[in-house]
């Protein structure tokens, strides 16, 4: 694979879902608080705003920033 074909599917080829999955998963380990439904629901809203993604190295590294800031704004970053 050459490197213009590195990491270009975005995130429709489903190259991040088992990353978002153990993503999802942290965070709701991290949040106890947070319902994981919710959880899940936040990770989904934010890797879908990536969903054109043509490089999707740091995908899950702002997914995470944009879910632990919603959660904290929510008052979810307390252990319950």
């Amino acid at each position: 694979m050459d490197s213009s074909q590195t990491q270009t599917q975005g995130l429709e080829g489903q190259e991040l879902a088992p990353e978002l999955d153990w993503l999802t998963a942290e965070l709701e380990a991290r949040y106890p608080a947070a319902a994981p439904e919710q959880v899940a629901a936040l990770v989904s809203l934010a890797a879908d705003s990536f969903a054109d993604a043509r490089i999707t190295d740091f995908v899950p590294v702002l997914v995470r920033r944009e879910v632990e800031q919603e959660l904290w704004s929510l008052g979810l970053h307390r252990v319950s």
